[in-house]
């Protein structure tokens, strides 16, 4: 039977486990999850905080910095922005038919709204929607968040890394250009998006009712500062590749030209075993051929 879950908090970490133990919950149905967070910046599973945003700009502002289960690049969430998540058993979970259901409502609204490129839904050329997902054992979930009124400046500068020491390698990431659903219609609010969300899950997946999860606390991962930040020493010089998958950044305390320990994050779709791939530079010389070369080696193992 499928089923509609609302969360009545907007505290990142609490709402990221809710959405967590739902995916623990092992059903044979298609649910979707709905939820917004209070101002956070919400990482990628395999990313570096530090490359990613400005952590003292997000302490100063009392911003919290948290990790999803999930792949893909860091992103912002505050009250303009309504979160989603569609889980289901892995064999079913078709995100193409996900992503129809988002296109369904966002359209219904009155917003041109075409999924692109690496699970993005777009209007007007601009991006109103990121997506991710994430599997393990017979359980998967996919996942996203639609720009309704965002604080887009605000956005900017959280996720414009902080100047760091580091050498002239270092590749900026590539910000996509975003636009917020109130662009087009200033009358919307996450209430009526969330009812357009509701109704077309509804055509797709069976009548369902909206039910709210309890306010408890859930003791989980996302309690653990070091889950959230991770563990990242200091590096002299970091290194941005791109290969089909996404983007590496491989931080390294060089020698003489050679990679003599590193720290790797990415912001893949796919799950990352970052460790084993820094174990795996460790003596390569510290240039993006013979780095992008191990990764392609490595991306081209998984595939077969």
């Amino acid at each position: 039977m499928a089923r509609i879950f609302r969360s009545d908090r907007t505290e990142p970490r609490h709402n990221l486990s809710l959405e967590e133990s739902l995916f623990r919950r092992a059903h044979p149905d298609t649910w979707l999850y709905l939820w917004q967070n209070a101002p956070s910046v919400v990482l990628g599973r395999n990313q570096n905080a530090y490359l990613e945003c400005d952590v003292p700009y997000l302490r100063e502002q009392d911003i919290p910095v948290v990790r999803r289960l999930s792949g893909g690049g860091a992103v912002w969430h505050d009250l303009g922005n309504l979160n989603y998540t569609f889980l289901a058993p892995a064999r079913d979970l078709d995100e193409g038919r996900c992503m129809d259901v988002i296109v369904s409502a966002v359209t219904s609204l009155g917003i041109p709204a075409v999924p692109s490129g690496r699970n993005d839904l777009l209007a007007g050329g601009k991006k109103i929607s990121g997506t991710a997902s994430y599997q393990e054992g017979d359980m998967a979930f996919f996942h996203g968040t639609i720009l309704i009124d965002a604080d887009l400046d605000r956005m900017s500068r959280a996720l414009t890394p902080a100047p760091v020491k580091v050498s002239s390698h270092s590749v900026p990431s590539v910000r996509s250009r975003v636009a917020n659903l109130r662009d087009w219609d200033a009358s919307l609010t996450a209430e009526t998006v969330g009812k357009a969300v509701t109704g077309a899950f509804r055509a797709r997946f069976g009548p369902a009712r909206v039910e709210t999860l309890p306010a408890r606390h859930l003791p989980s991962r996302y309690d653990d500062d070091a889950w959230h930040l991770g563990s990242c020493p200091a590096y002299d010089a970091v290194l941005s590749v791109r290969t089909p998958r996404g983007t590496y950044q491989v931080a390294a305390q060089v020698e003489h030209g050679l990679i003599r320990r590193a720290c790797v994050s990415c912001d893949t779709l796919e799950t990352r075993d970052t460790q084993k791939i820094a174990e795996l530079l460790m003596g390569l010389p510290f240039e993006a051929g013979p780095v992008k070369q191990t990764l392609l080696s490595l991306e081209n193992q998984k595939e077969e």
